[in-house]
């Protein structure tokens, strides 16, 4: 039987907001080519936008790649139901960087639906921000600046940590000022 995949590229990078959806197997680091991540991805119900992915020739972004069951898939749908499409990646564009990989399997990943940028009404919330650099840290530096150098439209960031309204914001934030730092590169 063949095993199920999710590409992760936002906050599904953090192992604890993966923890927070369903059950999730081994990880993978990975580059996946021919997607541009973006904060495209507007959610009208919290006036914010998201990070998304869109196939395009000649982009790429890094991320995870983690096992998962398929009967955990559906919840992982329910997560993303409103603002992504979930669809097939070919392992033929996975890059993996590191000494473990694997040979073959189903790989999905949420591409945008809702597409939109960000602006005065629909901005980035720095506690989204803060998980998805947090599961970038904690694979190294060097993987987080390649998020950040990936990443596009960054623009319109609210500074909402003293009061986060994202869904799956951090208990402990233990990597503030390496975040502020790498925040401050795209100001």
């Amino acid at each position: 039987m063949k095993k199920n995949y999710l590409f992760g590229y936002g906050s599904l990078i953090s192992e604890d907001s993966r923890r927070r959806t369903g059950l999730t197997g081994e990880s993978f680091i990975v580059r996946v080519s021919d997607y541009k991540r973006s904060w495209n991805v507007l959610i009208p119900e919290e006036k914010t936008v998201g990070l998304g992915v869109e196939k395009k020739l000649g982009y790429s972004c890094n991320g995870v790649i983690f096992e998962i069951d398929k009967k955990e898939l559906p919840k992982f749908d329910e997560r993303e139901t409103n603002n992504y499409e979930r669809t097939n990646i070919s392992i033929e564009q996975i890059e993996f960087l590191e000494n473990k990989s694997i040979k073959e399997g189903e790989i999905w990943v949420y591409v945008t639906k809702n597409k939109g940028e960000p602006n005065e009404k629909f901005s980035i919330q720095q506690s989204y921000i803060d998980v998805v650099l947090t599961g970038c840290l904690e694979v190294n530096k060097e993987f987080a600046l390649e998020f950040m150098r990936t990443t596009y439209d960054w623009k319109f960031i609210e500074n909402d940590r003293a009061n986060p309204k994202y869904a799956r914001a951090l208990n402990k934030l233990k990597f503030k000022n390496e975040i502020d730092k790498l925040i401050e590169r795209i100001k």
